[in-house]
């Protein structure tokens, strides 16, 4: 493959139903936006493992943290104004048209979720590699479609018209498609840094 799709992290604006979008307790802790900082650094930590081009849509707090660890440019921060669809419970759609928008001339896009389970990092080459036969690659976990999932870039104008997930899977219904099964258990030795708490994966 000459050009690899780029990673986009996908992080909802800062509201009660975007911590919603970080269910999973951590030890010790309550805190929802604690709970998806931690689910954001694995994602990135992740990410700069893959060798794929990277790029986060974020509000501005964790925006501010992935500075720390991704250069300033693979970052678009969040207006605190932006407005999440009344059909896109956690504002995933809204951010995810943001950041097709702000990467127009990637090849491809593999969208993940900030706070998805644990993954393997052959998990992501997996989909790289079957972009290149069809055009939409899901992952699902337990028969149940989640992140990361993989569009070709001739869906630029579609994606950044996606207002709710009841249009995202219209859209990966309509199109050729493979799916990708990560039920399998996680083996901690595959990733060193992967804190061992269960996470909550984002489900379509």
């Amino acid at each position: 493959m000459d050009r690899l799709p780029t990673l986009l992290i996908v992080v909802p604006p800062a509201s009660e139903a975007a911590l919603s979008f970080a269910t999973t307790q951590l030890p010790g802790s309550n805190d929802g936006n604690l709970q998806l900082s931690v689910h954001l650094n694995n994602a990135l930590q992740l990410g700069i493992e893959s060798g794929l081009p990277l790029a986060l849509v974020a509000p501005s707090s964790f925006a501010a943290q992935a500075r720390k660890i991704i250069p300033g440019n693979c970052i678009v921060e969040l207006s605190s104004n932006t407005k999440i669809n009344a059909n896109d419970h956690d504002g995933f759609c809204t951010t995810l048209a943001t950041g097709i928008l702000s990467w127009p001339n990637a090849n491809g896009w593999i969208v993940l979720a900030a706070n998805s389970d644990a993954l393997r990092r052959a998990t992501l080459a997996n989909i790289a590699t079957a972009m290149t036969h069809k055009p939409i690659v899901y992952t699902q976990k337990k028969n149940q479609r989640c992140t990361p999932i993989g569009f070709a870039a001739e869906f630029f104008s579609e994606l950044i018209r996606i207002h709710s997930t009841r249009d995202l899977n219209r859209l990966i219904s309509r199109y050729p498609s493979c799916s990708i099964d990560i039920d399998e258990a996680f083996s901690p030795t595959q990733r060193k840094d992967i804190r061992s708490s269960p996470a909550h994966q984002t489900r379509m």
